[in-house]
């Protein structure tokens, strides 16, 4: 796996990371490869750093203060709060069953204290987050996108930067998928772009095959890549 950073910072001071598996050479104008020894360096500032480039190669990175914080996300009842007023606005429409499954769910959690806090109990209450649009995020919104539910981890306002959306590459930067670790859990599988995202032990996904297969060990590699680390879960047996 080859990780790239953006030569030029944003208008914020940010560079863009990009990271993909059997790269060896960097594959977008105006970027740099991240030599290993720099790449966890790279990925806990995510960008927010100057670069040291000598003779063309990055020789060091320093980090930089970041924007503040933003406010902590919604609460699930706020969340259930804000979709129930916008359907009622006509602004949102959400799949009327997938929404009333995920509020049984959170209903039933809700009675025992139990907190939305894991990637698959998120899924399990998909049917209650919005589709994605252009707007403003911060860090911990939910939306659903492409057949899979997302994650914002780096607040980010598409008026300023509309190449963030779905379709674009940019889009893996700021929002990673969710993973189940149930069958019933299980979304699209989606290529591993960086430590931030990769399958863990015990994880589902849909493959592009139509199967759905269960992760043996953490990998960024899919059931072609790397057979070794994937089962089926219909067999229970390795790919």
């Amino acid at each position: 796996m080859l990780t790239i950073i953006k030569r030029e910072a944003d208008g914020q001071g940010r560079h863009d990371i990009q990271s993909q598996s059997h790269r060896t050479e960097c594959w977008e104008e105006g970027y740099i490869a991240v030599p290993p020894r720099l790449e966890a360096d790279v990925w806990a500032c995510m960008g927010w750093c100057e670069l040291v480039i000598e003779d063309g190669v990055l020789t060091g990175i320093t980090p930089t203060e970041r924007p503040p914080e933003p406010e902590q996300p919604p609460t699930v009842e706020e969340r259930l709060s804000d979709i129930e007023e916008a359907i009622q606005r006509g602004v949102v429409t959400v799949n009327v069953y997938d929404a009333l499954a995920s509020a049984i769910y959170v209903a039933r959690q809700n009675l025992t204290g139990a907190a939305i806090d894991t990637d698959d109990k998120r899924l399990r209450a998909s049917g209650l987050y919005e589709d994605w649009a252009e707007g403003a995020y911060t860090v911990g919104d939910i939306r659903n996108a492409k057949g899979q539910t997302w994650e914002c981890f780096q607040g980010h306002d598409t008026a300023t930067y509309p190449d963030i959306n779905p379709e674009n590459a940019a889009w893996f930067t700021f929002w990673r998928p969710l993973h189940g670790t149930t069958p019933e859990t299980a979304r699209p599988f989606v290529p591993v772009q960086g430590a931030h995202d990769m399958y863990r032990a015990g994880e589902y996904m849909v493959y592009t095959d139509g199967k759905t297969y269960r992760c043996l060990s953490d990998t960024n590699f899919s059931p072609e890549e790397y057979p070794q680390e994937w089962e089926s879960a219909e067999q229970g047996e390795p790919v």
